[in-house]
């Protein structure tokens, strides 16, 4: 857990990654190996897609 949280957004940022980070060290703890597989791909292409997002919004609003 984050200390000294000084925003709401750190807070739940920090709970947001330890939920991930749980569930990852699980599977890889089962070595279910597909599953963290598909844990991997799904975080890479859902920050990817944020990313493009934010360029273009960043972009309509300059």
């Amino acid at each position: 857990m984050i200390l000294g949280v000084t925003r709401n957004e750190e807070l739940f940022e920090g709970i947001g990654e330890s939920f991930l980070q749980l569930i990852t060290l699980h599977q890889v703890a089962w070595r279910n190996w597909e599953k963290v597989g598909i844990l991997l791909l799904g975080t890479s292409i859902l920050i990817i897609i944020v990313d493009l997002l934010s360029n273009i919004i960043r972009k309509k609003f300059k």
